[in-house]
């Protein structure tokens, strides 16, 4: 039976839909007012801050082995999470989950058509509306699939396909309790008020008034007399107008009520009352009054980021834990990082502070704690607030002196040896594993056809998508930081019209300081090289029943090289471009602004263009490298092969390329060397020796063995 007729059975039985409107119960009514029509005001301002809080938090993937933990930074989820789907970003999918829940209720992420055991590969949010949970008709209820949309175009989809979200209901299990719901009355309040300012702003501000005349007119003569009035004076279009008036008419303006003249703050009420529904403070949505200092602001923050941001985040990666991140294997677990700011100060009171005002830190546990700084001689010891003399009696000291203190280095310490005693284990055992080689394994690689080579590429690009993207983002976010350094850098000159200063300065590549932007570029770049290193030089070494060290010096200086190069090579060419701009703005005479917007357009060039073309080109050169070093690293494979992959696609250089056998140990080609495509065309290969591919970006080259020397007769 397949899905549609499997869950059809259960339309029958009951079913829970999100809500679309609220009941709100006026005294002498009950009105039901659109969800729609509401998220305006001061209900829209609460729930985007929530919802961009959550979006900016971080998530952290974590796998955990037995009783070792480590933080894993790039993978198939993380990925997922970062771009859900082709029409929208991670922190937006995140926004709109708090906005949803708390709009509605409920938050519904759909997996498409996964099934079980598999990971899904996108993630869309469905409108609530749209959503209804099917229910088992015997007790205890259970959840038997989610109706999907309405009319022919409705599908339902099983539990596992659909997460579902929410804010807990005390009084219903299977359907979320809005913040809405709870604060009904003071929205009804709010409503009211925003239309009645609307009304009498469109009044021209004024009350209403009266005619009065001694004539006898008739009920028509009245209504066409007061029509035409209206339309000479009222509303804001008429404000200030001279008016005239028919003879023996006059007008006689009303004043303002008690009532009238509270209303204002009435409002301000009401907005408060709201706000405390979401729990957003006035100071979190910018609109506090003038009394809010800077400690009151960060008190409002400290509470919005605990009592608020912080439970949801809990929610979030709980509910994630136990649905989503199951799918993609075991051992693995999401957590957040703590939204809340620390207060340093009061911390390192309280750690410091112990028994009769004695410090229970030593210095180096306090640099290391607070500060992030390496330890000093004699640091480890606790010393009193008067005396300098560490702590304890003499014999204590004796006891002391004979161990070594367990400070964060000696962990460290520790921690690697017990690495090397591992890792000398293993090696051992690959050594022996490899002794056992024969002739059959070098036949069957020498003997790869081309499809299972095409099956190797096609394996190889799979696994680069979550470095491409993770590298992308990276790119990304120097670039946001480089263009506010450069934009605020330019901006003395441009309004101090120092143009001939600020020419020099392009000129000289000193408008920001490129080697301190390399030395960045280089920091965010080399974990992810070194990541990308220890993947595909083992599964490189996987194909030839060898075994893989990513800890060697060569792979070291690989990753070191590659990394610095494209630092070098990438702040070079963003010095080329801004110069460009800022210069063409100078000769057009342009102000800052105008100038600033330039800047802008070039830095979203790069991040829609450029970043995502260096991304790709870079995660191939490093795979291919790293394949190199584990084939050298080997010691059986003595000559490798240019492999191109045999579609449509292939370019006239790397059609050239194909089947080209060097020595391991050497280079297709030397820094500076040209390369003729099959059609004619050249590439200067300038940038370094090419080891192997890429030959140019975006190139989808790869090596494999070619001579494979077993040492066995």
């Amino acid at each position: 039976m397949d899905l549609q007729k499997r869950l059809k059975s259960f339309l029958g039985g009951s079913t829970v839909q999100a809500e679309s409107s609220i009941t709100i119960d006026t005294g002498n009514t009950r009105e039901n007012i659109d969800i729609k029509e509401i998220f305006q005001g001061w209900i829209f301002a609460c729930t985007r801050a929530i919802g961009s809080a959550v979006a900016q938090s971080e998530l952290k993937l974590y796998e955990e082995k037995g009783d070792d933990v480590s933080q894993i930074t790039v993978h198939p989820i993380l990925a997922l999470l970062e771009k859900p789907n082709d029409l929208m970003y991670g922190h937006e999918l995140l926004s709109l989950t708090e906005i949803h829940k708390d709009l509605f209720g409920n938050a519904f992420w759909y997996l498409g058509d996964v099934k079980i055991g598999k990971a899904p590969s996108s993630i869309s949010i469905l409108n609530p509306e749209d959503v209804k949970i099917l229910l088992s008709k015997e007790y205890p209820k259970t959840i038997q699939g989610y109706k999907i949309g309405s009319g022919k175009g409705a599908f339902t989809a099983e539990p596992h396909q659909v997460i579902w979200h929410k804010h807990p209901n005390p009084f219903d299990q299977f359907n979320g309790k809005s913040i809405l719901s709870g604060i009904k009355d003071w929205i009804y309040e709010d409503t009211y008020s925003t239309k009645y300012n609307k009304s009498f702003f469109e009044n021209n501000a004024k009350l209403s008034g009266i005619m009065k005349t001694k004539k006898s007119l008739t009920s028509d003569a009245l209504e066409s007399l007061r029509k035409s009035f209206v339309q000479a004076f009222a509303g804001t279009k008429n404000a200030y107008a001279i008016g005239a008036l028919p003879e023996g008419v006059e007008y006689e303006e009303m004043g303002q009520t008690r009532h009238e003249m509270d209303f204002s703050e009435t409002s301000k009420q009401v907005r408060d009352k709201i706000l405390a529904g979401f729990q957003v403070s006035k100071t979190v949505l910018g609109t506090a009054e003038s009394d809010t200092n800077r400690a009151t602001a960060e008190v409002a923050e400290y509470v919005f980021a605990k009592y608020n941001i912080k439970p949801r985040l809990d929610m979030l990666v709980r509910t994630l834990n136990a649905t989503l991140v199951p799918m993609f294997g075991e051992g693995l677990y999401l957590w957040y990082v703590d939204p809340v700011p620390k207060d340093k100060a009061s911390e390192m009171a309280q750690l410091t502070a112990g028994m009769a005002g004695q410090p229970v830190m030593s210095v180096n546990e306090a640099r290391q704690r607070f500060f992030d700084l390496e330890p000093i001689t004699n640091g480890d010891n606790v010393m009193t607030n008067f005396s300098n003399v560490p702590l304890g009696k003499p014999e204590e000291k004796k006891k002391q002196a004979k161990t070594v203190p367990m400070t964060q280095k000696t962990l460290k310490h520790a921690a690697k040896l017990e690495m090397t005693k591992e890792l000398a284990s293993v090696i051992t055992s690959v050594s022996e594993k490899q002794k056992q080689m024969t002739k059959e394994k070098q036949q069957e690689v020498k003997g790869w056809t081309d499809d299972e080579l095409d099956t190797i590429q096609k394996a190889m690009m799979t696994r680069l998508i979550p470095f491409e993207t993770a590298f992308t983002r990276e790119i990304k976010k120097f670039n946001e930081q480089q263009r506010d350094l450069i934009i605020e850098n330019v901006k003395d000159d441009v309004e101090k019209k120092n143009m001939t200063g600020l020419k020099l300065k392009i000129q000289r590549s000193e408008v920001i300081d490129y080697k301190e932007q390399v030395e960045i570029l280089i920091d965010m770049t080399t974990p992810l090289y070194a990541a990308i290193t220890a993947q595909e030089g083992d599964a490189a070494a996987a194909l030839i029943g060898s075994f893989f060290d990513p800890k060697t010096e060569a792979v070291s200086q690989a990753v070191k090289t590659t990394a610095r190069l494209l630092a070098q090579e990438y702040n070079k060419e963003t010095s080329k471009l801004v110069a460009e701009q800022v210069n063409a703005g100078i000769e057009a005479g342009e102000s800052y602004d105008q100038i600033s917007q330039r800047l802008k357009d070039t830095f979203e060039y790069m991040d829609e263009q450029r970043a995502e073309l260096v991304s790709q080109t870079e995660v191939v050169r490093m795979s291919n490298l790293s394949n190199k070093i584990a084939y050298e690293q080997s010691g059986v494979v003595k000559t490798i092969k240019w492999y191109t992959a045999t579609d449509e696609r292939v370019c006239e250089y790397c059609g050239g390329m194909h089947d080209k056998s060097i020595d391991v140990k050497d280079v297709f080609f030397k820094k500076g060397d040209t390369f003729k495509g099959t059609e004619g065309g050249v590439i200067d290969l300038g940038y370094s020796d090419t080891d192997a591919p890429p030959l140019h970006p975006r190139c989808r080259c790869i090596i494999r063995p070619d001579e494979i020397d077993l040492g066995i007769e």
